[in-house]
């Protein structure tokens, strides 16, 4: 089935980082239409909603990364 987002969401990509904590998604970079990204976003599994985090250092650009919680 398909989940109907409630917000603005992240670009597509592939070869991003994701992980769970809680309820919660994250994403981080991989690679989109528009190249390698350093973004990161948080999906809420109970609103529905994404968001994208913000730091005051961000990590460098890349894909095909792991992450573990």
């Amino acid at each position: 089935s398909k989940v109907v987002v409630e917000s603005d969401s992240p670009l597509e990509r592939a070869s991003g980082a994701t992980w769970q904590v809680g309820r919660q998604l994250f994403v981080f970079g991989g690679q989109s239409r528009l190249g390698i990204l350093a973004d990161m976003w948080r999906f809420d599994l109970d609103t529905r909603r994404w968001s994208e985090v913000v730091t005051a250092r961000k990590p460098t650009a890349r894909y095909g990364a792991s992450a573990w919680t």
